[in-house]
């Protein structure tokens, strides 16, 4: 744009122009977090334990629908190492199959780029029928991603077109949208893995 403003000024609209910093903050030093002790992410995983044996064996007390979209949420984090992004818009159709028939694909898309990455996932392997009674929690990722998709199906009906095929749906239960069923964005995601944490801290 600037090579046509000083030759061919008649072809760029006088308005037009660069401003003075595109990149404001681009300098700007964001300090990194603190990764979670060893301690702290035992504490974690024994948290994520109990919740799914709450929500798939009945133990303790039952656990609200965005309490089981946090444990899910987490999980997912946890053992694919996405980021929150990717996992908000995981669909239905993300978990594929794998060349080989002891792996399954979970799929995940960046936005930065619309590059997308699959993660190589292993297959449940089949139980016998009185051994499978004694396995309620999923053993697997792709079970996992199976048991939320299931989980959050019956809101799909009430989504519109454009997000029905989203794994993580949530009602809203307060403002203007009170009552419609939305996919999951950063803030509904971080309101509940922060009401995990605090739990998680109360214990």
């Amino acid at each position: 744009m600037t090579n046509r403003q000083k030759r061919a000024p008649a072809a760029v609209n006088p308005e037009l122009g660069f401003p003075r910093n595109p990149f404001p903050n681009a300098g700007r030093l964001i300090p990194k977090r603190k990764p979670y002790s060893l301690a702290e992410q035992v504490r974690i995983l024994d948290a994520l334990n109990k919740d799914l044996r709450t929500i798939h064996e009945g133990e303790g007390n039952p656990l609200n629908y965005q309490q089981v979209l946090a444990v899910h949420l987490l999980v997912l984090g946890l053992t694919t190492g996405r980021n929150l992004q990717p996992l908000l818009e995981l669909r239905r159709d993300s978990l594929q199959e794998h060349p080989l028939p002891d792996r399954e694909l979970l799929v995940t898309t960046k936005r930065r780029g619309w590059s997308s990455h699959a993660t190589s996932l292993r297959k449940p392997v089949a139980q016998p029928e009185d051994r499978r009674s004694l396995l309620a929690i999923p053993s697997t990722v792709g079970d996992h991603f199976r048991f939320l998709c299931a989980f959050t199906a019956p809101l799909a009906a009430d989504a519109t077109e454009s997000e029905r095929e989203f794994v993580f749906l949530w009602r809203m239960v307060m403002h203007k949208r009170k009552g419609q069923v939305v996919r999951g964005n950063d803030q509904i995601a971080k309101s509940a893995v922060m009401a995990f944490k605090e739990a998680l801290i109360a214990e």
